[in-house]
């Protein structure tokens, strides 16, 4: 509880980060008496009309019908073995976590338990109005007036390190008691209402230097120094002198409860506290109880419920403390650490007193705001500031006017969503639908100008949401989807190829000048270039932390660390984390402490003097203190508070559940064990923590079948099915957001096997299994043996088939052979007889060619030309015989495979001259004319004459059989 420890002044009326509880909630009733954490992680809580348990997330009553002898719960108790003890108007309960027991013994069964405590010696002590009874396991002891009390009426008791024993009483002071070995009261001084002040003594509590801590009614508070008190009152800056509570922190840190409100105290410093009241968030001021949980918050019994303070360092405001409207969106702190607050409703200056209550002054139209709804607010350097509005600009001067000071009127349209002062004196403004500049501000030998810059003039955009003006003197416009600067009188923009990133919705300039942009899923810094080099830049994005959040706003602490105002709660960057790669720190939403969550814009930020951050949220505004830093989270521990079987089997923890008849079974009485075919079970845990359960991730494993961790979830509680008979360990932890992983609660359990898996009857099961294989293996064999001998029997007369179908096969191959050498003898004949009968034709159509060859020769001049014509006829029909001849001479050839080819020179005209005087006379018969057409000068060509003809010939002869 670091943020409690380092107090120093009283606080007015800010607005703190508690929480209330009341019977909507879910508590019993609205007046407590005692808050106390268990050491399970429960918190426990006394009411006037039953005890309630609280995990973090509801409230679970129990009273009367639960065992508890009144319904008034007065203390609460713990002892060594963690059974509670509760005190209440009727005597003493113990609680062992399965059931509540009366236990007449330790108190009359009428009398009101109004303190309980328990020695170093683990002995337990109960003060009534009937007297001080002790139990130390074994034996009760009752104790009065003449065993050195002060008074029976016991009303506050505290059972000190050093084995004393401090005693309360209501009306007569108390007395300090030593406590011998055998549990009586020895040398007991009595103090009283001269020494104390008054007579009551309502609460006690000892610091870690072993001083003692008096609360009295009406008195104040004492503190016991070596042999007197010293008196701390109203007077010394406590808020009301009935002390009810006391409580000292690990750390020294006191708290006080009084009966009108709550003071929180440096350690040692009992003079200089800060007063908690229901101004700064308390239901009641008449405080009862006080509590620490392990995470650091105090929670407060008062009369009026239940309250939980996170931190007293983070202060708040909104319309209740004069804030004018519900949302804040721009904020300055001027140089006398004023704070100057744009919102829905008007501007407004926040002044705090001494004790830091707040007083504001309210500005608007009678005032000559152009408009209630305030965008931004920017220092003249003179002392003045310039406002913008969703109606145009003003300037406040200091007699408290605001108004335009040109006349010319205003040029920009749209809201006004920025104004930025450069070094230069030009004040830049950012509107929804142009962005503009007055110039010469700094320049009084000449009026100003007022101008308007849209795309035309070279920005990305026309609207501007924030500037920013870096070391180098160049000012830079953040767009929303864009971004632009302005250097030596020109625009450029940032082109989308340079670029890393699409939206930027705020700027800002570190210590160290370096430029720093914002927007969705993103932080970007400006990389330091050569003049005219391409810009470079470095992009922390959702590997950063930074993947679902709108950063709207900048700040800088001391150590290099980014407070972020995004839609998500200001978050605490580090940009040098993980190896430069950056990342979140802290978040601060409105469960960590700040009045809302989502910060409303670029504008909504501030630092003053002093060093602390202010932030406007839609819902109020914040102040941060210098150098915040993130409440202490250890890794959440885990409870396994309910196993629930496939048959309804129940087993619960203790203190997880009440018990019901032939219901509830306890883990760790004995081992759990699962009956055959019960084989599915759901297994509900719980993070040990009181509050920020949102961003817990569980894991829950059952070992045996379960290799390794599953993937975290959100749901405490996972089911398991099929389990095979066996042994298992669950184990379950949890962890915050991306945080360290807790060490895992682990529970033993066991499935039994059916009758039928037991290993004596999986033994017998495996002889009878042998056996029957045996006879099963010698019934196959005498069938495989049989079967085999079939087969034989089946594979000789199929080998019998074989060999006859074989020497069939044989003869007829045989017939086959002998058909194909006659055949061939036939072919040998025929080929003999072609030759013969070509020789012997050929013979007389040689005496025939060779005679018409000397007839034409020798009557060539008696005959006329007509049958010159004849007789050149016979000479070519004898060459076509023999032509003819040579064919039939040639198929031969080719049969025989001896074909030869005579190539030779030839003229196509002349070759298709003698062909068509060969077919003439057959076309002449047929009414065919035949013409022959060739190209002139047509080369010789090489083939075999003979062959050729006879393929033209061919042709000829089949053209002219079927020409029409």
């Amino acid at each position: 509880m670091a943020a409690l420890a380092f107090l120093a002044l009283p606080l007015g009326a800010q607005r703190l980060p508690i929480t209330s509880f009341t019977a909507d909630d879910g508590l019993a009733g609205t007046q407590v008496w005692d808050v106390h954490l268990d050491s399970r992680g429960y918190l426990w809580v006394a009411t006037s009309w039953g005890l309630c348990r609280y995990d973090g997330e509801r409230f679970t009553t129990l009273s009367v019908p639960e065992g508890l002898p009144s319904p008034t719960a007065r203390t609460i108790l713990e002892d060594a073995e963690g059974s509670l003890w509760i005190g209440t108007n009727s005597g003493v309960a113990r609680y062992d976590g399965r059931r509540i027991t009366r236990v007449d013994d330790l108190a009359a069964p009428r009398a009101t338990v109004w303190a309980s405590a328990i020695d170093p010696s683990g002995r337990l002590w109960f003060g009534t109005e009937v007297g001080l009874t002790s139990w130390d396991g074994s034996r009760v002891r009752a104790f009065g007036p003449a065993d050195g009390l002060a008074s029976e009426y016991v009303y506050a008791l505290l059972a000190a390190r050093d084995g004393t024993l401090w005693i309360g009483s209501r009306g007569a002071g108390l007395a300090r008691c030593s406590v011998a070995a055998d549990g009586a009261l020895a040398g007991c001084r009595v103090f009283g209402s001269a020494e104390l002040g008054h007579g009551v003594v309502r609460s006690f509590a000892e610091t870690p230097e072993g001083e003692v801590l008096v609360g009295t009614r009406g008195a104040g508070l004492l503190r016991f120094r070596g042999d007197r008190f010293e008196r701390f009152t109203q007077a010394d800056g406590l808020p009301g002198d009935d002390v009810y509570a006391l409580l000292v922190g690990p750390n020294g840190t006191t708290y006080v409860g009084t009966g009108s409100g709550l003071a929180i105290c440096a350690a040692g410093d009992l003079r200089s506290c800060r007063v908690v009241r229901e101004a700064n968030g308390l239901r009641d001021d008449d405080v009862r109880t006080l509590e620490l949980d392990r995470e650091g918050s105090l929670w407060i019994g008062i009369e009026g419920g239940l309250a939980r303070l996170d931190r007293a360092d983070l202060w708040s405001y909104d319309a209740a403390e004069g804030v004018p409207g519900e949302h804040v969106y721009a904020l300055y702190a001027d140089p006398s650490g004023a704070i100057w607050t744009g919102a829905v409703g008007g501007l407004a200056r926040l002044v705090l007193g001494p004790h830091g209550e707040p007083s504001f002054r309210v500005f608007g139209r009678a005032e000559g705001l152009p408009g209630l709804w305030v965008w931004a607010i920017e220092p003249d350097g003179e002392g003045r500031l310039w406002i913008g509005t969703e109606s145009g600009i003003c300037r406040l001067s200091a007699a408290g006017r605001c108004e335009w000071p040109f006349a010319e009127p205003e040029p920009w349209p749209g809201t006004i969503y920025a104004l930025r002062r450069d070094r230069q004196g030009d004040l830049w403004v950012g509107t929804s639908l142009a962005t503009g500049r007055i110039v010469g501000l700094g320049d009084p030998s000449r009026p100003p100008r007022l101008e308007v810059y849209t795309r035309a003039d070279g920005l990305a955009f026309d609207r501007a949401y924030a500037f920013a003006e870096d070391a180098a003197g160049r000012v830079w416009i953040a767009h929303g989807e864009g971004l632009s600067w302005y250097e030596a009188g020109r625009f450029h923009a940032v082109a989308e190829s340079e670029a890393p990133v699409r939206t930027v919705r705020s700027l800002g300039v570190g210590s160290d000048g370096t430029l720093w942009m914002g927007g969705y899923g993103h932080v970007t810094r400006l990389l330091e270039t050569p003049p005219g080099a391409p810009l470079r830049f470095v992009t922390y994005g959702a590997e950063a932390g930074l993947g679902d959040v709108q950063v709207l706003t900048f700040g800088e602490d001391e150590h290099g660390h980014l407070l972020l105002g995004t839609n998500r709660g200001v978050l605490l960057f580090d940009p040098r984390a993980h190896d430069g790669r950056g990342g979140v720190l802290a978040r601060f939403d409105r469960s960590e402490g700040p009045i809302a969550t989502e910060v409303s814009h670029s504008s909504a930020a501030t630092r003053d003097p002093d060093g602390n951050f202010w932030f406007g949220f839609k819902g109020g505004m914040s102040r941060f203190p210098a150098g915040i830093e993130p409440a202490a989270e250890a890794p959440p521990r885990v409870a396994i508070e309910r196993l629930v079987s496939r048959r309804g089997r129940e087993v619960a923890a203790p203190f997880a559940a009440l018990d019901r008849p032939g219901r509830t079974e306890w883990l760790g009485d004995e081992p759990l064990v699962l009956a055959s075919g019960d084989d599915r079970l759901r297994a509900e845990v719980r993070a040990v923590t009181l509050h920020r359960h949102s961003g817990l991730r569980y894991q829950i494993r059952l070992e045996g079948l379960d290799a390794v961790w599953p993937e975290p979830v959100a749901e405490p509680f996972r089911e398991f099915t099929n389990l095979a008979p066996g042994g298992y360990r669950l184990l379950a932890r949890a962890a915050r957001a991306e945080g360290e992983w807790g060490e895992p609660a682990v529970v033993a359990l066991t499935v039994r096997p059916a009758w039928w898996q037991m290993p004596l009857v999986r033994l017998g099961g495996l002889a009878a299994l042998v056996v029957l294989v045996a006879v099963a293996m010698g019934t196959r064999t005498r069938r495989a043996e049989a079967r085999a001998r079939e087969l034989e029997l089946r594979v000789g007369e199929r080998t019998e088939d074989l060999a006859r179908y074989a020497r069939a096969l044989a003869e007829h191959l045989s017939t086959i052979d002998r058909i194909h050498e006659r055949a061939r003898a036939r072919e040998v004949e025929r080929s003999d007889l072609l030759a013969k009968l070509g020789h012997e034709v050929r013979t007389p159509l040689t005496s025939i060619l060779g005679f018409s060859e000397l007839l034409s020769s020798a009557a060539s001049g008696r005959l006329n030309p007509r049958e010159l014509r004849f007789l050149a006829n016979i000479r070519e029909s004898g060459n076509h015989l023999l032509r003819l001849v040579n064919n039939l001479l040639d198929q031969a050839k080719l049969e025989a495979g001896r074909m030869e080819v005579h190539l030779e020179e030839v003229s196509l005209a002349a070759l298709l001259s003698s062909v068509v005087s060969l077919m003439e006379g057959f076309a002449v018969t047929r009414g065919v004319r035949l013409e022959v057409s060739l190209a002139p000068g047509l080369d010789l060509v090489r083939t075999d004459v003979a062959k050729l003809r006879q393929i033209l010939l061919n042709l000829l002869s089949n053209a002219i059989k079927f020409s029409p």
